[in-house]
This record gives structure tokens, C-alpha cells and sequence, in this order.
């Protein structure tokens, strides 16, 4: 079973590499963090252990990577900058970290596990598009602002949010403890966000 994470990975990153290219909804999709955090989420709550949901993310994720940038490169043409090395290393390193973290606490089911789960949630959001979409919706805004409004990328982080907040938990009374502090959470990734982006060069 765990076998398969190599090629689904290699296979979602060569699909992201070609969304990238499509500017449509797709393109946000593969750039935005929202399916890749849920992704990430599915395989630490699905596996059996700690060392499983690790393994089985780090085997996805690097494969993820190795699949764009082989991708980029080599069908594409395009050449390879550091991005390459710093997504390879979230890979090795952060991927298999946040699995096991997450994978511990949905099975501890304790009150940290609604905590995870709506700063992960928050992590989904962060794009934006949530936001930007209740302005425009809300506001009298002029014709160019609609222009960067990214209505099914907003779906996308609801959706894939929504989907953490009811994995990771265990109970209903944590699920809404999770619900319940997901605009904080997101409030505080929102500011903290751009800095790490920003310090990595991504």
C-alpha cells in the first residue's frame, strides 16, 4: 500500500506542472496550498501509525516534486532554480514532521487536536481568495477589482478546510472547538505566513 504514494505523488506533481500552465482555476489549484495541506492531512489520518503517515507523506510529496520539476525541465524546457532545493527539503523534512504530528493528535483526540486542526484550516485560507470573494460579494467594487477574484479557489479552501476541521478531530464537541477558533487561527497564519514564505524565497 504504501508503495503507491510513489507514483500517485509523481503523477499529481506532473499534473500540477501542466495545471500551472493552463490560467484557469486549475493553475490556482496546483499553486495555492489548500489541496496540498488536505492532501497531506488525508494520508497522516488514514494511515495506521505514526511512522506509516510519515513515510507514506514523505514518499508522496517528494515524488509530488520530483514529478514537476522533472516535468519542467526535461519535457518543458524550463530551467530550475532554488525553488528546487527548498521544496525538496519542506519535503523531506516538514512533510513527514507534519504527518506525524498530525497523525498523533487525531488519535490522542485531545484538545490540541482541534487547536492543529484550525491553524491547519487556516493554512487552507491563506490564498485569500475566501476573503476577497465575501468583498467583492459584499462591497460596491470597481470592474478591475473582480478581475482578481478567484471564486472556485475560494470553494477549493472552504472545501478542503472544512475537511480538516472534520478529520483531524475525533469527536463533534472538538470539531466545533475547531470550527470555533478557525478565524483566529487563520488571522494569525495570514500575518505569520508571508514571513516564512518570505525568509524560504518562495
Amino acid at each position: 500500500m504504501t508503495g503507491v504514494f510513489v507514483p500517485a505523488g509523481f503523477a499529481a506533481g506532473v499534473l500540477a506542472k501542466y495545471a500551472d500552465l493552463s490560467e484557469t482555476w486549475l493553475s490556482d489549484a496546483a499553486t495555492y496550498l489548500s489541496v496540498w495541506v488536505v492532501a497531506l492531512v488525508v494520508i497522516a489520518v488514514m494511515s495506521n501509525d505514526v511512522a506509516r503517515a510519515s513515510l507514506r507523506a514523505v514518499l508522496g510529496f517528494v515524488a509530488m516534486c520530483s514529478g514537476y520539476y522533472v516535468t519542467s525541465f526535461v519535457v518543458l524546457g524550463i530551467p530550475l532554480g532554488r525553488e528546487v532545493t527548498i521544496w525538496l527539503a519542506l519535503a523531506l523534512v516538514v512533510v513527514p514532521m507534519g504527518a506525524a504530528i498530525v497523525h498523533w493528535s487525531s488519535v490522542a483526540d485531545r484538545w490540541y487536536s482541534a487547536v492543529l486542526a484550525a491553524l491547519m484550516a487556516g493554512l487552507c485560507l491563506v490564498s485569500g481568495a475566501v476573503p476577497r470573494l465575501l468583498i467583492a460579494l459584499t462591497e460596491s467594487m470597481p470592474d478591475y477589482f473582480w478581475s482578481t477574484v478567484r471564486p472556485v479557489q475560494a470553494m477549493i479552501d472552504v472545501a478542503s478546510a472544512v475537511a480538516i476541521l472534520v478529520l483531524i478531530p475525533r469527536t463533534w464537541t472538538l470539531r466545533a472547538a475547531a470550527f470555533a477558533a478557525v478565524i483566529p487561527s487563520y488571522m494569525l497564519v495570514s500575518v505569520l505566513a508571508p514571513h516564512v514564505f518570505g525568509r524560504l524565497g518562495v
